[in-house]
């Protein structure tokens, strides 16, 4: 299982308009790809007021290729998104096995 983080640093002129669009363009796509496992939103704290997160879970390398395609490391940014995006970075991990956590 890979667990994909997506953080995105908005404008916040249009926090109220990317709020909608994160939750209602952005996550349905994502939990629509076969082999999304989970997903889930973070909003800003004060000590980042305009960074949000989408944290997702994977089966397989090969599900996130269908997510993303082969560049799977880099950020999908649906079109209808990509205005609000002052900056953003993804990172990928491989879950631990939890037969190590011991």
């Amino acid at each position: 299982m890979i667990t994909r983080i997506f953080e995105v640093e908005i404008n916040p002129v249009l926090r109220t308009e990317f709020e909608h669009d994160f939750s209602n363009l952005a996550l349905p796509a994502t939990q629509a790809t076969e082999g999304c496992l989970t997903v889930s939103i973070g909003k800003p704290t004060q000590w980042t007021p305009n960074t949000y997160l989408m944290i997702s879970q994977w089966e397989s390398v090969q599900s996130l290729i269908n997510f993303a395609g082969e560049n799977w490391g880099e950020a999908v940014i649906p079109d209808a998104m990509a205005r609000y995006a002052a900056a953003y970075r993804v990172s990928h991990f491989e879950n631990w096995p939890s037969d190590m956590a011991d």
